[in-house]
């Protein structure tokens, strides 16, 4: 076929390439559906907005000459999110529809390295059990906007992220032992992400899991249906479209069908050995809430560093509640004394050993500072998160009574506390596990909450785990 198509001129291969090809679909007016340009929506809201980064999607656009943006469907600090219309067939076969999340310019390069592990993850092993589990990028596009070149990545469309999916539920919980099954299915996907590719996904959220469509009825009637989106025009010109997430109720006869995914590897990290002598896992990840003691404390982490992650945000799986209450304060601002005090409550003094690396560590600055989300500069993790939290002697210092109080024992000595630790044991923190499974289901994230990274248990030994026998 090669050789013959080279018969023909440039513009007539164009013209052989769309022979047949999908329509564009038509919109309506946009002037009927226009807000008041006061009034925020979507990442407007998000602070510190910038027009200028973010592409001027418009629906109806066709994206790299293969994609029509038809429905935006979500936002975020990086990235607005498009359910798309497939061009590249022909007229006559069914719709196929896509998801496109268009970064940011200012994170192009970013967004590079973003293809590439995806790259890396859609073709390692399909045939592994978790393959599945995780959400694979099957195309990319680039497209240049007013504040430069966007990497648009494409993936198949999804209902909702998990949070809003037990939105549909009683008490907005998912059912026990329909959350146990995505449980056990989610630790299949971190196990291809950790065992098959020595990938550390570094965001787990529940944003970050996404349920697939629980029928292949709902997305054409969306698509179809759904079209007419509301819009307003920012202070700097760019056309702002107010994303639309309700596909209904969920069907509950077809409820087996959904599967859940883990989403967005713009954090993900391949974990080789090392680079020019420094370990990989140094920098901050991972949202506030679920952070690992030790990216907190300055110690270089690896794939268990999403194992802790996972074991704490079971709270909000299984119960819509936190298990880190104090995470942050009440500015919304991360505080990460106040979140070692909660781990201290919970688990009990860290082992001397930690304390010692997180030292060790200490006394060398990362090879690139890091800026926080005010710019601010930052050379080390003990800067970063506000240390140091122990005394020479590894004794908690208590930032609030500055004083060393209370009599914990340490392996170092003892250990000191104050107001920053909370009258909390695990075992209170579980009113929404039935009464005769809290012992199994405490044993189970006790192997997920350990100071000690390489004491946690992975993620196919975790599947084994008897909480999840009945599964």
């Amino acid at each position: 076929m090669a050789p013959l198509l080279k018969l023909f001129s440039a513009q007539q291969r164009r013209s052989l390439a769309t022979f047949g090809r999908k329509p564009l679909w038509r919109f309506p007016t946009r002037r009927k559906l226009a807000l008041p340009q006061h009034e925020l929506i979507d990442e407007e809201k998000i602070p510190r907005y910038n027009s200028d980064v973010f592409y001027p999607a418009k629906q109806g656009q066709v994206l790299g000459d293969k994609y029509q943006l038809v429905l935006k469907v979500g936002f975020g600090r990086n990235s607005t999110v498009w359910f798309a219309r497939d061009l590249n067939r022909f007229e006559r076969q069914p719709e196929s529809v896509v998801a496109m999340k268009i970064i940011n310019s200012n994170l192009f390069a970013k967004a590079h390295e973003e293809k590439k592990l995806e790259n890396y993850l859609l073709l390692k092993n399909p045939r592994h059990y978790g393959y599945l589990n995780v959400r694979h990028c099957l195309d990319a596009v680039d497209v240049t906007g007013p504040g430069g070149r966007h990497k648009c990545l494409v993936y198949e469309p999804m209902r909702d992220p998990m949070w809003l999916c037990q939105e549909h539920f009683v008490g907005s919980i998912l059912p026990y032992g329909l959350a146990k099954i995505y449980i056990r299915e989610l630790l299949a996907g971190l196990d291809y992400l950790h065992s098959e590719c020595n990938v550390v996904h570094g965001n787990l959220t529940l944003d970050n899991i996404l349920m697939s469509f629980e029928n292949d009825e709902i997305l054409p009637y969306v698509m179809e249906r759904q079209t007419r989106i509301s819009y307003k025009v920012d202070a700097d010109g760019r056309t702002v479209y107010l994303s639309h997430g309700n596909y209904g109720a969920i069907v509950p006869k077809d409820l087996h069908n959904m599967v859940p995914k883990i989403a967005n590897f713009g954090q993900g990290l391949r974990m080789l050995k090392q680079v020019d002598g420094v370990p990989l896992g140094i920098y901050p990840i991972q949202p506030m809430q679920y952070r690992a003691p030790e990216v907190i404390l300055g110690c270089d982490w690896d794939v268990k560093a999403d194992i802790w992650n996972f074991g704490a945000m079971l709270w909000n799986v299984l119960g819509r509640e936190a298990l880190f209450q104090k995470a942050e304060d009440k500015h919304g601002q991360y505080d990460a004394k106040a979140h070692l005090g909660e781990m201290i409550a919970l688990l009990g003094p860290p082992p001397a050993e930690l304390i010692s690396k997180s030292k060790l560590m200490a006394k060398n600055f990362w090879p690139k500072p890091v800026c926080d989300d005010n710019g601010k500069v930052f050379h080390s993790a003990e800067e970063f998160f506000g240390g140091p939290f122990f005394d020479e002697e590894g004794k908690f210092i208590d930032s609030i009574c500055g004083i060393h109080v209370s009599n914990t024992n340490c392996a170092q000595g003892k250990f000191l506390y104050g107001g920053l630790i909370p009258d909390r044991t695990l075992e209170d923190s579980v009113p929404f596990i039935p009464k005769s499974e809290r012992e199994d289901f405490l044993s189970f994230v006790r192997e997920m909450l350990v100071w000690l990274p390489e004491e946690r248990s992975s993620a196919s030994e975790l599947m084994e785990h008897p909480f999840l026998d009945d599964v």
